[in-house]
């Protein structure tokens, strides 16, 4: 029969579960250290952007045009080392406008292009988009390990697809040490009265949290900068 211990010669028997305890205890304050609902330095300064890499999702439509009317403001950008652009696979719009926002922008800094599987498309049943979502993880659990730049800042703005994005950039966080991905969520300019699903999902783990109406970052207890579309 296993006992629930063990004895190290000549010294003390030491209780399995106390091992637990202490590897449990460890494990939560890593959490604790690392995700950002738990912790109060949630902020992004901005000379972090400097020599940095980002990663932005451009989630199609309304999205990635809020999303690129951003970027457009953003002075620091060519400063930046890399962009890599994340866009939905077979989304041809976003593309588009991504294309013509490089050239008319002149991007100066490096940049690279990465297609991931949509994790839920409107309107698709509950069941279909599960597996989707299913997909989408296993996806960017597969592949993002491997890009060249690893990011340091990752925008996201919604759609559903952010989440797997999200999800995984938490886990890195939490299981290495060397490297750390700021999340910054900008909730869209359409959400007034309160957080889409993918926001809601998203805002533990987000670093910084950005709505844009002044009456929901007082509902939902998030920062409010004015509308940035």
């Amino acid at each position: 029969m296993w006992k629930l211990y063990s004895t190290a010669e000549g010294g003390d028997r030491w209780p399995f579960w106390s091992l637990l305890m202490v590897g449990y205890t460890a494990s939560m304050m890593r959490l604790c250290f690392v995700i950002p609902c738990f912790n109060l330095n949630r902020s992004i300064s901005r000379k972090t952007w400097n020599d940095k890499t980002l990663m932005v999702f451009l989630g199609s439509g309304g999205h990635t045009g809020e999303m690129l009317r951003m970027l457009s403001t953003v002075k620091s950008l060519d400063s930046l080392k890399h962009i890599t652009f994340v866009t939905s696979t077979g989304d041809e719009g976003s593309q588009k406008m991504l294309t013509k926002f490089i050239e008319e922008r002149s991007l100066r800094a490096s940049y690279s292009f990465v297609d991931l599987p949509r994790a839920r498309r409107v309107g698709e049943p509950l069941v279909s988009s599960f597996l989707s979502t299913v997909k989408s993880i296993m996806f960017v659990f597969n592949v993002f390990p491997n890009i060249e730049y690893p990011p340091d800042i990752l925008m996201l703005n919604g759609p559903g697809t952010t989440v797997p994005l999200a999800i995984f950039y938490t886990f890195l966080n939490v299981v290495q040490f060397s490297h750390t991905t700021k999340i910054f969520y900008i909730e869209s300019l359409a959400r007034v009265n309160s957080l889409s699903t993918s926001g809601m999902i998203c805002r533990p783990l987000a670093h910084r949290f950005l709505v844009q109406w002044p009456k929901l970052a007082v509902k939902t207890s998030t920062e409010y900068k004015g509308i940035l579309v």
